[in-house]
């Protein structure tokens, strides 16, 4: 199996799919059985739970007697995706600034540059997370190794049409790689390259 064809990503978003399942199947979630569905460590696992719970999402209901683990039910259903949340349970502007650009590239009618990204997104008042153009350069590129973007030069690009995977915005994810949460899977070819600070 490639990369290209691995189960993408495992992480917070698998743990927020699998959190919602078991709730909806199960009525309760715990950090074991989330650490045995998503093959993550324990203190990963507790640490999103405790943010959920923090963020008001799940609230600790009981201790398992067989297993001494605690569970959780969901109290407040904030969709398919994935909450991200620091570590006071506060939503953070992670993914909300490759959202914003997507939806501003999609937009785009002709070639634009990561400046002209930044511009538009700047005029709208409903931007919590500003993006920075080495922010926007970093996205494009990606998008462009991943054959969504049509690089036209060095900083130039034009969106292809053909590309439009939906209203999620592809992720770049540590690996260097494109994922498509529309369709559950990496687009392109992954890349592997240092990651500068």
């Amino acid at each position: 199996m490639t990369l290209a064809e691995a189960p993408v990503p495992a992480g917070q978003l698998g743990m927020w799919r699998v959190i919602r399942e078991m709730c909806q199947d199960e009525g309760e979630v715990s950090a074991l059985a989330l650490r045995r569905r998503c093959r993550t460590d324990g203190a990963t696992a507790r640490g999103y739970l405790i943010r959920l719970t923090k963020a008001g999402i799940l609230e600790p209901v009981r201790v398992d007697e067989k297993t001494r683990a605690k569970m959780y039910r969901m109290v407040a259903d904030p969709g398919e995706e994935a909450p991200s949340l620091d570590l006071s349970g506060a939503y953070c502007a992670r993914g909300l600034r490759q959202d914003y650009l997507w939806r501003t590239i999609k937009m785009q009618g002709g070639e634009f540059t990561a400046a002209d990204l930044v511009a538009v997104i700047k005029l709208d008042p409903a931007v919590v997370a500003p993006v920075g153009e080495a922010q926007a350069r970093i996205y494009c590129y990606h998008l462009a190794r991943a054959g969504i973007l049509i690089r036209i030069d060095a900083d130039r690009y034009r969106f292809d049409r053909a590309q439009n995977l939906g209203p999620k915005a592809p992720m770049i994810l540590a690996a260097k790689v494109v994922y498509d949460p529309n369709r559950g899977r990496v687009i392109g070819r992954p890349e592997a390259e240092p990651v500068d600070g």
